[in-house]
Protein backbone atom coordinates (compact mmCIF):
# COMPACT_ATOMS: atom_id res chain seq x y z
CA UNK A 1 0.00 0.00 0.00
CA UNK A 2 1.48 3.16 -1.26
CA UNK A 3 0.90 6.44 0.95
CA UNK A 4 1.23 9.88 0.31
CA UNK A 5 1.43 12.42 2.96
CA UNK A 6 -1.92 13.98 4.54
CA UNK A 7 -3.25 16.56 2.24
CA UNK A 8 -2.91 20.53 3.81
CA UNK A 9 -6.76 21.47 2.30
CA UNK A 10 -8.52 18.81 2.90
CA UNK A 11 -6.98 16.97 6.22
CA UNK A 12 -7.32 13.75 4.69
CA UNK A 13 -4.16 11.03 4.01
CA UNK A 14 -3.96 9.24 1.10
CA UNK A 15 -3.12 5.70 0.42
CA UNK A 16 -3.18 3.86 -2.75
CA UNK A 17 -4.15 0.10 -2.74
CA UNK A 18 -2.50 -1.13 -6.18
CA UNK A 19 -3.18 2.24 -7.74
CA UNK A 20 -0.15 4.28 -9.22
CA UNK A 21 1.45 6.95 -8.18
CA UNK A 22 0.04 9.48 -10.96
CA UNK A 23 -3.57 8.10 -9.62
CA UNK A 24 -3.19 8.17 -6.18
CA UNK A 25 -2.19 12.05 -7.06
CA UNK A 26 -4.73 13.10 -9.21
CA UNK A 27 -7.34 11.84 -6.89
CA UNK A 28 -5.51 13.95 -4.32
CA UNK A 29 -5.26 17.11 -6.65
CA UNK A 30 -8.95 17.19 -7.05
CA UNK A 31 -9.86 16.70 -3.36
CA UNK A 32 -7.28 19.64 -3.03
CA UNK A 33 -9.24 21.70 -5.37
CA UNK A 34 -12.98 21.29 -4.07
CA UNK A 35 -12.29 21.16 -0.40
CA UNK A 36 -11.84 25.12 0.74
CA UNK A 37 -15.46 25.32 -0.58
CA UNK A 38 -16.85 22.44 1.39
CA UNK A 39 -15.44 24.30 4.30
CA UNK A 40 -16.68 27.36 3.36
CA UNK A 41 -20.29 25.69 2.80
CA UNK A 42 -19.70 24.24 7.13
CA UNK A 43 -18.10 27.33 7.78
CA UNK A 44 -21.82 28.03 10.35
CA UNK A 45 -20.79 24.63 11.99
CA UNK A 46 -16.94 25.78 12.11
CA UNK A 47 -15.41 24.80 8.27
CA UNK A 48 -12.69 22.71 8.80
CA UNK A 49 -13.12 22.80 12.32
CA UNK A 50 -15.57 20.06 12.50
CA UNK A 51 -12.53 17.56 11.68
CA UNK A 52 -10.35 18.97 14.46
CA UNK A 53 -10.72 15.44 16.37
CA UNK A 54 -11.44 13.29 13.36
CA UNK A 55 -9.16 11.15 11.06
CA UNK A 56 -9.64 11.23 7.17
CA UNK A 57 -8.15 8.51 5.06
CA UNK A 58 -8.66 8.70 1.13
CA UNK A 59 -8.26 4.97 -0.03
CA UNK A 60 -7.41 4.91 -3.98
CA UNK A 61 -8.43 1.63 -5.10
CA UNK A 62 -6.43 0.08 -8.07
CA UNK A 63 -9.30 -2.36 -9.21
CA UNK A 64 -12.94 -2.83 -8.16
CA UNK A 65 -13.74 -3.62 -5.10
CA UNK A 66 -17.59 -3.72 -2.98
CA UNK A 67 -16.22 -0.47 -1.87
CA UNK A 68 -15.87 1.50 -4.82
CA UNK A 69 -16.23 0.58 -8.53
CA UNK A 70 -17.59 1.74 -11.70
CA UNK A 71 -20.61 3.09 -10.39
CA UNK A 72 -19.53 3.97 -6.79
CA UNK A 73 -17.51 5.34 -4.79
CA UNK A 74 -18.02 5.06 -0.79
CA UNK A 75 -17.86 6.28 2.71
CA UNK A 76 -17.33 4.81 5.65
CA UNK A 77 -17.75 6.73 9.35
CA UNK A 78 -17.45 5.33 12.95
CA UNK A 79 -15.85 6.23 16.41
CA UNK A 80 -13.06 3.93 17.18
CA UNK A 81 -10.66 3.51 19.88
CA UNK A 82 -8.49 7.01 19.21
CA UNK A 83 -11.28 8.46 18.28
CA UNK A 84 -13.66 9.20 14.96
CA UNK A 85 -12.68 7.98 12.01
CA UNK A 86 -13.76 8.67 8.27
CA UNK A 87 -12.51 6.27 5.34
CA UNK A 88 -13.17 7.17 1.89
CA UNK A 89 -13.04 4.34 -1.28
CA UNK A 90 -12.40 5.97 -4.55
CA UNK A 91 -11.84 4.01 -7.62
CA UNK A 92 -8.07 4.82 -9.30
CA UNK A 93 -9.46 7.17 -12.31
CA UNK A 94 -7.05 4.75 -14.67
CA UNK A 95 -9.61 1.73 -13.77
CA UNK A 96 -12.42 3.09 -15.30
CA UNK A 97 -13.93 1.38 -18.42
CA UNK A 98 -14.28 3.72 -21.34
CA UNK A 99 -17.77 4.81 -22.52
CA UNK A 100 -19.64 4.45 -19.17
CA UNK A 101 -22.51 6.38 -18.04
CA UNK A 102 -23.92 8.23 -15.36
CA UNK A 103 -27.05 8.14 -13.81
CA UNK A 104 -27.40 11.53 -15.63
CA UNK A 105 -26.77 10.00 -18.89
CA UNK A 106 -23.50 12.33 -18.72
CA UNK A 107 -19.85 10.56 -19.55
CA UNK A 108 -18.29 8.70 -16.40
CA UNK A 109 -15.49 11.03 -16.70
CA UNK A 110 -12.47 13.23 -14.99
CA UNK A 111 -15.73 15.45 -13.88
CA UNK A 112 -18.17 12.58 -12.54
CA UNK A 113 -14.97 11.14 -11.12
CA UNK A 114 -14.65 14.30 -9.12
CA UNK A 115 -18.33 15.19 -7.78
CA UNK A 116 -18.22 11.27 -7.03
CA UNK A 117 -15.55 11.96 -4.55
CA UNK A 118 -16.95 15.19 -3.27
CA UNK A 119 -20.20 13.49 -2.66
CA UNK A 120 -17.80 10.90 -0.35
CA UNK A 121 -15.97 13.66 1.39
CA UNK A 122 -18.95 15.71 1.94
CA UNK A 123 -20.40 12.77 3.67
CA UNK A 124 -18.18 12.30 6.14
CA UNK A 125 -18.40 16.04 7.14
CA UNK A 126 -22.14 15.75 6.85
CA UNK A 127 -21.49 12.94 9.43
CA UNK A 128 -19.20 14.55 11.33
CA UNK A 129 -21.74 17.68 11.58
CA UNK A 130 -24.99 15.67 12.99
CA UNK A 131 -22.13 13.82 16.03
CA UNK A 132 -20.64 16.70 16.88
CA UNK A 133 -22.92 18.02 19.52
CA UNK A 134 -23.99 16.57 23.09
CA UNK A 135 -27.23 14.89 21.90
CA UNK A 136 -29.62 14.64 18.87
CA UNK A 137 -30.88 13.41 15.50
CA UNK A 138 -27.68 11.86 13.07
CA UNK A 139 -27.45 11.41 9.43
CA UNK A 140 -28.28 7.75 9.30
CA UNK A 141 -31.46 8.47 11.05
CA UNK A 142 -32.63 10.82 8.73
CA UNK A 143 -34.79 9.29 5.60
CA UNK A 144 -32.61 8.71 2.66
CA UNK A 145 -33.52 10.99 0.20
CA UNK A 146 -32.14 13.84 2.41
CA UNK A 147 -28.65 11.48 3.58
CA UNK A 148 -27.70 11.04 -0.09
CA UNK A 149 -29.28 13.40 -1.31
CA UNK A 150 -27.29 16.25 0.27
CA UNK A 151 -24.12 14.23 -0.14
CA UNK A 152 -24.68 14.06 -3.86
CA UNK A 153 -26.11 17.90 -4.04
CA UNK A 154 -22.92 19.04 -2.19
CA UNK A 155 -21.19 16.76 -4.70
CA UNK A 156 -22.65 18.65 -7.38
CA UNK A 157 -22.47 21.79 -6.24
CA UNK A 158 -19.09 22.17 -4.92
CA UNK A 159 -16.91 19.81 -7.42
CA UNK A 160 -16.76 21.27 -10.90
CA UNK A 161 -18.71 24.32 -13.01
CA UNK A 162 -19.89 21.34 -14.67
CA UNK A 163 -21.85 19.61 -12.16
CA UNK A 164 -23.02 22.92 -10.62
CA UNK A 165 -24.46 23.94 -14.03
CA UNK A 166 -25.28 21.02 -15.98
CA UNK A 167 -25.47 17.69 -13.95
CA UNK A 168 -27.58 19.32 -10.93
CA UNK A 169 -30.18 20.68 -13.59
CA UNK A 170 -30.20 17.06 -14.86
CA UNK A 171 -31.54 15.59 -11.69
CA UNK A 172 -34.13 18.83 -11.56
CA UNK A 173 -35.03 17.61 -15.11
CA UNK A 174 -35.44 14.27 -14.26
CA UNK A 175 -37.60 14.07 -11.46
CA UNK A 176 -39.62 16.87 -13.21
CA UNK A 177 -40.61 14.87 -15.83
CA UNK A 178 -41.21 12.05 -13.32
CA UNK A 179 -43.07 13.77 -10.24
CA UNK A 180 -44.58 10.87 -9.23
CA UNK A 181 -41.53 9.44 -8.02
CA UNK A 182 -42.28 11.57 -5.25
CA UNK A 183 -45.30 10.46 -3.16
CA UNK A 184 -47.13 12.65 -0.47
CA UNK A 185 -45.51 13.87 2.14
CA UNK A 186 -42.06 12.04 1.01
CA UNK A 187 -43.34 8.78 1.95
CA UNK A 188 -42.02 7.52 -0.51
CA UNK A 189 -38.96 9.00 -3.43
CA UNK A 190 -38.02 6.70 -5.63
CA UNK A 191 -34.84 7.27 -7.12
CA UNK A 192 -32.76 8.78 -3.80
CA UNK A 193 -29.74 9.92 -6.35
CA UNK A 194 -31.42 12.18 -8.21
CA UNK A 195 -34.53 12.82 -6.57
CA UNK A 196 -32.86 13.18 -3.68
CA UNK A 197 -30.59 16.24 -4.87
CA UNK A 198 -33.37 17.96 -6.33
CA UNK A 199 -35.03 18.19 -3.10
CA UNK A 200 -32.00 19.81 -1.50
CA UNK A 201 -32.15 22.06 -4.19
CA UNK A 202 -35.49 23.04 -3.12
CA UNK A 203 -34.52 23.12 0.43
CA UNK A 204 -31.75 25.38 -0.26
CA UNK A 205 -33.60 27.73 -2.15
CA UNK A 206 -36.58 27.95 0.29
CA UNK A 207 -34.36 27.92 3.57
CA UNK A 208 -30.84 29.28 2.49
CA UNK A 209 -27.96 26.72 3.76
CA UNK A 210 -27.40 28.34 7.12
CA UNK A 211 -30.70 26.96 8.37
CA UNK A 212 -30.10 23.92 6.92
CA UNK A 213 -27.06 24.38 9.15
CA UNK A 214 -29.15 24.42 12.06
CA UNK A 215 -30.96 21.67 11.02
CA UNK A 216 -27.92 19.72 11.00
CA UNK A 217 -26.91 20.74 14.26
CA UNK A 218 -30.52 20.37 16.12
CA UNK A 219 -30.23 18.47 19.51
CA UNK A 220 -33.99 17.12 18.93
CA UNK A 221 -33.79 13.23 18.46
CA UNK A 222 -35.83 12.47 15.81
CA UNK A 223 -35.63 13.89 11.92
CA UNK A 224 -38.76 14.99 11.36
CA UNK A 225 -39.21 16.59 14.57
CA UNK A 226 -35.55 19.02 13.88
CA UNK A 227 -37.20 20.08 10.42
CA UNK A 228 -40.21 21.53 12.69
CA UNK A 229 -37.77 23.00 15.46
CA UNK A 230 -35.23 24.55 12.83
CA UNK A 231 -37.43 25.01 9.79
CA UNK A 232 -41.02 26.17 11.29
CA UNK A 233 -42.48 23.79 8.99
CA UNK A 234 -44.20 20.37 9.25
CA UNK A 235 -43.73 17.27 7.26
CA UNK A 236 -47.17 17.76 5.29
CA UNK A 237 -46.04 21.87 5.04
CA UNK A 238 -42.90 20.97 3.89
CA UNK A 239 -44.57 18.57 0.74
CA UNK A 240 -46.77 21.57 0.19
CA UNK A 241 -44.01 23.94 -0.19
CA UNK A 242 -42.28 21.33 -2.39
CA UNK A 243 -45.42 21.19 -4.77
CA UNK A 244 -45.42 25.14 -4.66
CA UNK A 245 -41.49 24.89 -6.07
CA UNK A 246 -42.18 22.45 -8.14
CA UNK A 247 -44.76 24.39 -9.91
CA UNK A 248 -42.24 27.19 -10.32
CA UNK A 249 -39.15 24.91 -11.39
CA UNK A 250 -40.61 22.17 -13.38
CA UNK A 251 -43.99 23.96 -15.04
CA UNK A 252 -45.86 20.93 -13.18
Amino acid sequence: MQKIAADSVSGCAFFGVAASTQDLEQVRGWLESAAPKVHDYFKPMGGRALQREATCIVLVWGAETEKAGQTHGGAETWVAAKGYLGLIHHLAPSAFEPGGRTLAGEPRDDTSHQRVLVHEYAAFLLDLATRNKAAGWRLQSAPEWFSQGYKEYLGATLSTEHARKVTLDLYRASTCTEPARITTDFDKVTNVYMDGPTLLMFMHDEFGAERLMRLLASPETEFWSAVRATLAVSRHDLFTRWLAWRVRRCGR
